[in-house]
């Protein structure tokens, strides 16, 4: 538990009591003796949750809370009344003035902290869903003004993609609207779990917008790594259960002659069977869709890996079979169409194939459902860590290199939920300063970074020697373009994570070089 928390009570024992309560957690603690200085308080720091008694002298709870909804800063900051009062009247009182909650005194440390944690992790939450909305905003506006130029099928997309970006984003406004609603705090788990189906949609329908421009960039180069079978059907797993909604049964079944390991351009054989399996479960919405996983070797060192996607779909017509592939194409278009999506991910899906030098075909026929095959080359000779060589994670000192407050939490938060070291730095002296002082396993770097970039950084990092040239370097950024992906890798990183990224992902990342069982 992470963040700054203002105690206002004029009673000098309560303040004591509460203080020694929550010295023991993660906090910044910060107290007041009247409503007067927890006004200036607000001006001299940025609080993240009010602790606020109601009976204080000259200006009581209700009255400051008045003061502090007077400033936009504070307007959304949830405030909790501390009161022995407990009849309905009093309380119907403090709800309508716009307290989040109450804690009664005398205080129960185990209730008193539980409360505090639970709308703390609210308000981080609510933050960092407005802060993504605001940026994909900003970011789909953009796209959006670029395609304008286009013409009939650009506009039909462009059409239906207002529609389908509204959606979920009105479903964010107002699960988070809800969220601020105290007489609603009992639901807030089924909320949180509507807001992120809500999210990923929105996050994946500006990807595939986003994603489009690979589809007027020449072949962009392939990044291979060395990928564990396992981790890969995991993600691919994950992935197809985020979206599933309906009453699809996805299955996933390999071959005994895929090899545990190979290398290959993990990221993009992932977004194309992501696209082919998303295609497959929008369209079959009730029934089965099954990928089976082949391999046929080539040479002592290659082979060609085979994904094969069924669904007892629909079907396809014959007369739609040869533009399915095309930028934009929809056999259901129009905003009275069945199906959601924008029409543009089996072209990215291709586009995709072709670079690794892979090929993806669709069998289709009306009424019997669709199969799609991709294939793409892989080598098999790969080096890679052994499990007795790899370091326990609770041993490990993980560097998370960040400038976005909510981002450090979510990471740092993940980390720890493995009992690694986590250290954070906002910016690169920070940054140099804790790999000074500490032996660092793995760093996970920001792209854009104030002074001095995540690129730059790195470079730096591998000229300095020390074992440095060995340590894992993780890029994370919403800059999830081809372009930049090879600027970071050029620059030295091991690996690339797009935002929004998911905790599959992170610790798919750590179990290449860490010990996670332990």
């Amino acid at each position: 538990m992470t963040g700054h928390v203002l105690i206002v009570d004029d009673n000098i024992n309560n303040l004591r009591i509460a203080v020694d309560i929550l010295i023991h957690e993660k906090l910044r603690i910060t107290t007041a003796k009247c409503g007067a200085d927890a006004l200036k308080a607000l001006d001299r720091n940025e609080i993240d949750l009010i602790l606020l008694d109601i009976n204080m002298p000259e200006m009581d709870g209700f009255e400051t809370l008045k003061h502090i909804h007077n400033k936009p800063k504070y307007a959304d900051v949830p405030v909790l009344f501390v009161t022995s009062h407990n009849d309905d009247e009093f309380l119907e009182r403090g709800f309508q003035s716009g307290c989040v909650d109450f804690i009664s005194k005398p205080f129960r440390p185990t209730e008193f902290i539980s409360r505090i944690k639970t709308h703390l992790a609210l308000a981080v939450h609510k933050n960092n869903l407005q802060e993504i909305v605001e940026e994909k905003t900003v970011l789909l506006q953009k796209t959006i003004e670029e395609l304008k130029a286009s013409k009939s099928a650009k506009e039909n997309f462009l059409s239906v993609m207002s529609h389908e970006l509204r959606t979920p984003l009105s479903g964010i406004l107002g699960m988070i609207e809800l969220l601020k609603m105290p007489e609603l705090i009992k639901d807030k788990n089924e909320i949180i779990g509507d807001l992120e189906i809500s999210a990923k949609r929105l996050s994946r329908l500006i990807t595939d917008v986003l994603d489009f421009s690979t589809l007027e960039t020449p072949k962009a180069s392939a990044y291979c790594t060395p990928v564990e079978l396992e981790a890969l059907t995991g993600m691919i797993e994950y992935q197809s259960v985020s979206r599933n909604d309906s009453n699809v049964d996805f299955t996933v079944d390999v071959s005994s002659d895929v090899p545990k390991e190979m290398k290959f351009d993990e990221k993009s054989v992932l977004k194309v069977v992501d696209c082919i399996v998303d295609n497959a479960i929008k369209f079959t919405q009730d029934g089965h869709v099954k990928l089976n996983i082949n391999f046929n070797r080539t040479t002592n060192k290659e082979g060609k890996l085979y994904f094969t996607i069924s669904d007892d779909g629909p079907g396809i017509k014959e007369e739609h079979l040869e533009k399915i592939f095309g930028k934009f194409y929809q056999i259901d278009s129009g905003l009275d169409r069945r199906y959601e999506g924008s029409g543009i991910g089996l072209a990215i899906a291709q586009k995709i194939a072709f670079s690794m030098d892979g090929t993806i075909r669709v069998e289709s026929m009306p009424n019997e459902g669709s199969t799609f095959s991709f294939e793409v080359p892989v080598a098999t000779e790969v080096e890679s860590i052994s499990t007795s060589d790899k370091k326990n994670i609770q041993d490990a000192n993980l560097l998370i290199v960040e400038d976005v407050p909510t981002n450090q939490a979510f990471l740092s938060r993940l980390l720890s939920l493995k009992n690694a070291n986590v250290f954070i730095a906002a910016e690169h002296k920070e940054c140099f300063e804790i790999m000074g002082q500490k032996q660092i396993d793995l760093i996970f770097m920001d792209y854009m970074l104030p002074e001095m970039d995540g690129t730059e950084i790195t470079r730096k990092i591998r000229k300095d020697g020390k074992g440095s040239e060995e340590l894992p370097i993780i890029a994370v950024t919403a800059k999830a373009d081809e372009v930049s992906r090879d600027e970071c890798i050029q620059s030295g990183m091991d690996g690339f994570l797009s935002k929004p990224y998911s905790a599959a992902e992170i610790f798919a990342v750590l179990g290449r070089y860490f010990n996670m069982d332990s």
